[in-house]
């Protein structure tokens, strides 16, 4: 009777976990094998300015921000400047599961936090213009937190009452190193290096499950609990290059291009189960290639355009064991040869007008923007949509400061396509953000 117990309770547990954390996050039964992100490798949008523009900045990159952007950008700066950026952001998930209607629900992350940091310096070299800067960025975000309770009846077989918890949360944050060249008046080239060190700035993530489980099995009836807790860590460590042209073609048009180099991060995994001792294991990441283009046009001196193309070799992303197995981080467990996972392309469109006032010279600027930003996932991206709305004050021409701020709202669904047919799997997320920057001038 003990076996037959253990066999259903094994059984149970193991389709629970892969129905509710299936498609959001890796199963914690491979947590072992896997990193999960339920907040997927996209890049945090950096700046007040480029998020009111939608994040369609490739082509204007015009304050320090730009050095994730397009660091060929830092040209068009001409003072040193101090530049902070703040963030704070909401996101609430909507899941539904028909099947077990008592696990459906909303969730709400909350997350305020530094978005940027920067000094920079302009200088001319050799008869050349050239731009210093030093950047403190957050890049990534993971956090999730996700309580559910599951009820699962089976005639006379057994009747269960699940409790699961899930929560994560972490970031990962670079230090840049940034130079910008103005190769002639009208084309520079930049470049920024990015350190990922968790003794420089914070780069892990850890999360925490627990499944709590009551079960009633058999005919009379045999009475079982039991408690499962995971604590991870996952640290990471690497390095890579965003490589950056901008073209001012004329006093109206401008072309930008930004590479992003692909690199293979150190991973070390701690892992702790419920009465078992720590285990740590040595890992590897490996980030994707992506590059964009953007295209700024000018209708005048108060009224601009600006779109940008991005795309992310998602297809590319992958994590190697220490055993040289491969899987892909987008979908539970499944090889990296198996995964069918696609490059996204994100589509960006912002404008902007305006409000000079010459007479006590100051500028306020009116921005908005829209994007189509696909998150990555098995067989087919899901489809993610967004709108922003930006202002703020330009002392620049006193010598003083800009102030900028914007809103984002994020939408979108996320498909269930790993979930059982039978349980209806749905997850709408909504999510908003707000920054504030401010960029204080050498006077």
């Amino acid at each position: 009777m003990r076996k037959y117990i253990y066999f259903y309770k094994l059984k149970y547990i193991c389709v629970s976990a892969i129905i509710i954390l299936g498609n959001c996050s890796n199963c914690i039964i491979f947590a072992q094998s896997t990193i999960d992100n339920p907040s997927t490798f996209i890049p945090v949008i950096t700046g007040a300015r480029a998020l009111g523009f939608g994040g369609a900045f490739i082509a204007l990159a015009d304050d320090a921000t730009s050095v994730n952007v397009n660091p060929a950008g830092l040209a068009q700066l001409r003072k040193s400047e101090f530049s902070f950026v703040l963030s704070s952001m909401h996101r609430k998930d909507k899941i539904e599961l028909k099947g077990n209607p008592e696990a459906s629900g909303t969730h709400n992350i909350f997350d305020d936090e530094i978005n940027f940091l920067s000094f920079v310096y302009p200088s001319r070299i050799v008869k050349r213009d050239m731009v210093f800067a030093i950047t403190y960025q957050h890049l990534y975000d993971f956090m999730r937190e996700w309580p559910f309770k599951i009820s699962f009846v089976q005639k006379d077989i057994i009747n269960k009452v699940e409790n699961i918890y899930y929560n994560q949360n972490g970031k990962l944050t670079a230090l840049g190193l940034a130079y910008c060249l103005a190769i002639t008046p009208k084309f520079s080239f930049g470049i920024n290096f990015n350190i990922f060190n968790n003794g420089i700035t914070y780069n892990k993530w850890k999360r925490y499950y627990r499944y709590d489980e009551d079960i009633y099995l058999g005919n009379p009836p045999i009475y079982t609990n039991d408690i499962t807790e995971v604590w991870e860590e996952f640290i990471f460590k690497g390095y890579n290059a965003n490589l950056g042209l901008l073209w001012k073609i004329n006093s109206k048009m401008s072309i930008g291009c930004i590479f992003k180099t692909p690199f293979t991060a150190k991973i070390e995994h701690q892992y702790k189960m419920t009465t078992k001792e720590l285990k740590i294991n040595n890992k590897k990441l490996k980030m994707p290639l992506s590059y964009g283009l953007g295209f700024v046009y000018n209708f005048s001196d108060k009224f601009l355009i600006s779109s940008d193309l991005y795309l992310t070799k998602w297809d590319r992303f992958r994590f190697i064991e220490s055993n040289g197995n491969e899987f892909s981080p987008m979908v539970t467990a499944m090889p990296f040869d198996k995964s069918n996972v696609d490059p996204t392309l994100q589509i960006r469109l912002g404008m902007e007008y305006l409000y000079i006032n010459k007479k006590h010279r100051y500028v306020i600027p009116f921005r908005a923007g829209f994007f189509y930003d696909p998150q990555p996932a098995y067989e087919s991206n899901n489809d993610f949509f967004g709108i922003t709305f930006g202002s703020g004050i330009d002392l620049n021409e006193k010598d003083w400061f800009s102030f900028d701020f914007a809103y984002q709202y994020r939408f979108g669904k996320i498909k269930g396509l790993d979930i059982p047919e039978h349980r209806s799997f749905s997850q709408k997320q909504h999510e908003h953000k707000f920054y504030v920057s401010m960029i204080i001038y050498k006077r």
